[in-house]
Order: C-alpha cells, then structure tokens, then sequence
C-alpha cells in the first residue's frame, strides 16, 4: 500500500490507538475473565462506551497515563461491586439521577475537539435516546429485584458522571492535556473506549 507523506500521521494515529485501545482491552478481558467478572466488565464497558461516544469527558494527552487510570479505575470499580449492599429503590434513584445528570451537562468535548452547535446538538439528541433506553432498563432491572446489575449500572454511570465533570474543568486539561498534532486529527473513536 502506497500511502503519502501527508496522510502518515493519520495512519500512524490511527496504529497508535487501535493498539493502545487492544492492550488496554486484553488486560482487561484476561484479568476479569480471571476473576469471573468478565460478564461485569462487558456490561460496564457498553454502558460506558455509549455515554463516552455521545457525552464525552476527560482524555489525557498520553498512553501511559491514559492506560494505568483505565486499568486501576476498572478493577477499582469491580471491586467496589463486590462490596455495594444498597436496596434496590436507592440503586434505581442514583442510577436514573446519574442519568439525568449526565443528560445535563453532556456533551463534554474534550479540548482537541471543535464541534458546532449543530453537531452539539446531535450528539446530545442521540445521547438522550441512549439514556432513555437505559432508564427502561434500570427500570426493568428493579422490576425483577436484579440487584447486581443495578449497582453495575450505578457505579457505571456515576463513573461516567466524574468523567464528564473532570472534562469540563479546565485545570484538568492544564495539567494533563497538550494539544499535539495528532490531537488535530482526533475524533471520539478507539479512543473513547479507554475509561479515562
């Protein structure tokens, strides 16, 4: 394949996070596959890859960052399921609250982006869709007393939330993001995978 010197840094960009988003991904699919939570993790990492896509959030400007906060905030989160003893009724309150919130402040562009008030619109237009699926489901899921998956769904979206209003505080982005050159071709795609 012949590829021009210009359109280099888009494939190399692109490389770099196919494979910073697969070892990120394989980490954790070994390690909660060996602690049989791999069912959590998949269920988290749809909830979240779908409120990231369309909400936004904090990203960091490098890798290593980027894959070390990934790794401790998913096992963080797992390990925090193990130890959640809410009643349902609470669950289902935090969970549709993190919801609204998160419906209120999204979407959350990271600093390399620059979208319209067009493409601000559409993003939260299909982001409400995505909430209201969800709130059916936390809905269904405290209809038939499914404790465990309505505290993933809780410690998901209240994640998710931090994440958001992490990406709307500048100093964030001070201390841990540079704009770069591939920040100039960046959009919310592997990447948006990464937890942080």
């Amino acid at each position: 394949m012949d590829v021009s010197e210009n359109d280099l840094p888009y494939y190399h960009y692109g490389l770099v996070t196919v494979l910073e988003t697969a070892s990120v991904q394989l980490f954790c699919i070994f390690w909660t596959a060996f602690r049989n939570q791999l069912t959590d993790y998949l269920i988290f990492y749809i909830i979240f890859l779908l409120m990231r896509k369309y909400g936004g959030g904090f990203h960091f400007r490098d890798f290593l960052p980027c894959f070390i906060t990934s790794i401790l905030s998913l096992l963080g989160i797992l390990e925090l399921l193990q130890y959640i003893r809410l009643e349902i009724l609470p669950c289902t309150l935090i969970s549709s609250l993190s919801l609204l919130f998160i419906f209120l402040i999204a979407p959350v562009p990271s600093i390399a982006e620059d979208f319209t008030t067009e493409e601000l619109r559409i993003r939260k237009y299909k982001l409400l869709h995505i909430i209201w699926i969800m709130e059916v489901f936390i809905i269904f899921l405290a209809f038939i007393k499914q404790k465990h998956l309505l505290h993933l769904f809780m410690i998901t979206l209240l994640f998710t939330s931090s994440i958001m209003v992490a990406g709307k505080i500048p100093i964030f982005y001070y201390f841990f993001f540079i704009d770069t050159a591939t920040t100039e071709i960046y959009t919310l795609t592997l990447h948006d995978a990464l937890p942080i």
